[in-house]
């Protein structure tokens, strides 16, 4: 009688091995590069929520501050929506009269002024973010 071996050879258990641990470090690196996706989309979208927020708070900078001083070519300042700081510059786009009535007979004084405004944060200062506002001087 012939006696037959049972069970694996020790190159199949280590060829297994091999095969399993390759698919669990594929896994592991797939779990990873999902992580890091994640955790950038959820930065971006924090900084989003807090220059949306941030942009009525930039406004009434803006007017405070054009109002102090007399007709600024440009304004600048940091506010802090969701406690992430949000520098922003205003740039004078435009000085224009209001529109004139047809019983006008003399020029209005150029008293409304356009700004386009730039607000970026530390977490992204490459992305800038822009809007164009009138102010009344």
């Amino acid at each position: 009688m012939v006696n037959k071996p049972s069970g694996f050879t020790l190159i199949e258990v280590l060829i297994a091995a091999v095969i399993l641990f390759s698919s669990i470090a594929i896994v592991a690196e797939l779990f990873s590069a999902s992580n890091l996706s994640a955790d950038k989309i959820v930065d971006s979208n924090r900084t989003h929520q807090a220059i949306y927020s941030g942009i009525p708070m930039v406004k009434e900078a803006l007017r405070t501050k054009v109002y102090k001083a007399a007709k600024p070519e440009y304004v600048t300042g940091v506010v802090e929506s969701f406690s992430m700081p949000i520098v922003w510059r205003a740039n004078v786009v435009e000085r224009f009269a209001p529109p004139r009535d047809i019983e006008d007979t003399f020029e209005q004084p150029k008293r409304y002024t356009l700004y386009q405004v730039e607000m970026s944060t530390n977490n992204q200062p490459d992305r800038v973010f822009s809007f164009n506002m009138v102010v009344w001087e």
